[in-house]
């Protein structure tokens, strides 16, 4: 009874104590005891032995987390690690930065000045290329958690064997869009990377595990190209519509091609940066397809919103595969007509800024009401 009674009494005491303390300036000094300028020592029996890593990094790196000094994480990317302990150590870090509700900053530290510097290096990235048997797995195990702040090029830089259509289902909706829009390394076609991004993401639910995820990262995509697209990086946009719409714009019914809330989805958002550099084929399956007059004219309100971009080669394509060919369809020009109530309207409708390069009479053959007389037109037959 009595040593329970002075227990008790050194616990209220602890208790005291632990109500008056400073927890933030204790954790600051402990810190700084931890995050010495010195590099870590480190024998090469500790470099190569995973458990013993393990146990250093519990008392080491994780009192510094989220925020470990970038000098630190530099000095650490050159230590001679063995490629299982290098692989320990990342996926402790990413564990343990998964779990904390920190500025993802740190983390983007974390792969910049130690997972990016370690395999950057020509004595260790070899050694953790030669680990894994294919490109998932190369990154899975040397990337762990922080394999989003890296971009696809970087994965190409650090593994000349890195092969981007092996690693799909690791890779982030960022890193699958810069493989739809950058030029990589290595012998594959672009066409060919376009149709293999597409098709994972368009895999049917049989095949994945969960395709709302898949929809999800489908949007993302879309998101990501257009800013990529807006900053002029376009080496691929014609490719990529040129699949667009073989995979999937041909897989639109002819309910969603008259819905205007789907004609708004993939062509005023998801397509949109990309049809200023429409092809002719492109243009040319478009307009093959059961377009209603009102869809066409919402199609071309997103091409007048590019015209000014556009060169005039490009400005002359639009009108020539997609908007005359759409009103020479004998049909699809009825549907144009049914609305008209004047030839300035009509005009505006159907052409937009393009009609500028439209003579008079190819007006009057498209539309036999067309009253060129009340319109301050410039060009003459």
């Amino acid at each position: 009874m009595r040593l329970i009674t002075e227990l008790a009494e050194r616990l209220n005491s602890l208790i005291k104590e632990f109500a008056t303390t400073n927890f933030a300036e204790l954790a600051s000094d402990i810190k700084e005891i931890f995050n010495e300028n010195e590099p870590p020592t480190l024998t090469q029996h500790h470099l190569n032995d995973p458990e013993f890593i393990k146990l250093w990094y519990q008392i080491k790196l994780l009192p510094l987390l989220p925020d470990v000094n970038p000098d630190l994480l530099s000095c650490l990317s050159t230590k001679n690690f063995s490629c299982p302990v290098y692989q320990t150590l990342v996926a402790a870090l990413g564990e343990s930065m998964r779990q904390m509700d920190a500025d993802m900053m740190y983390s983007h530290n974390i792969y910049r000045y130690f997972i990016y510097s370690f395999l950057n290096h020509t004595t260790t990235g070899p050694q953790c290329i030669s680990s894994a048997n294919q490109s998932a797995e190369w990154v899975k195990l040397n990337f762990g958690f922080f394999s989003s702040f890296a971009s696809v090029i970087d994965f190409y830089q650090l593994n000349p064997d890195f092969s981007a259509l092996e690693a799909l289902p690791v890779l982030t909706p960022k890193q699958l869009a810069e493989m739809l829009l950058l030029p990589l390394p290595g012998p594959t076609e672009k066409d060919t990377i376009i149709h293999a991004v597409f098709d994972f993401l368009l895999e049917s639910p049989e095949k994945m595990s969960n395709s709302a995820i898949i929809r999800s990262m489908e949007a993302k995509i879309w998101t990501v190209a257009h800013s990529v697209l807006s900053v002029g990086m376009i080496p691929s946009a014609e490719a990529i519509l040129d699949v667009i719409e073989e995979i999937r714009l041909s897989a639109l019914t002819d309910g969603e091609l008259t819905n205007s809330s789907v004609i708004h989805l993939w062509f005023a958002e998801r397509l949109s940066s990309f049809l200023p550099f429409a092809s002719g084929r492109f243009l040319l399956c478009l307009t093959s397809k059961n377009l209603s007059c009102p869809s066409y004219q919402q199609i071309l309100q997103v091409f007048v919103g590019h015209f000014e971009k556009m060169p005039f080669q490009q400005q002359l394509v639009v009108l020539k595969d997609f908007i005359l060919r759409f009103l020479l369809n004998a049909h699809s020009n009825q549907g144009c007509l049914s609305s008209f109530n004047n030839s300035a309207q009509w005009l505006t409708d159907n052409f937009g800024p393009f009609s500028e390069f439209v003579l008079i009479s190819e007006l009057i053959h498209l539309n036999r009401l067309f009253k060129p007389v009340r319109l301050r037109l410039l060009k003459t037959d």
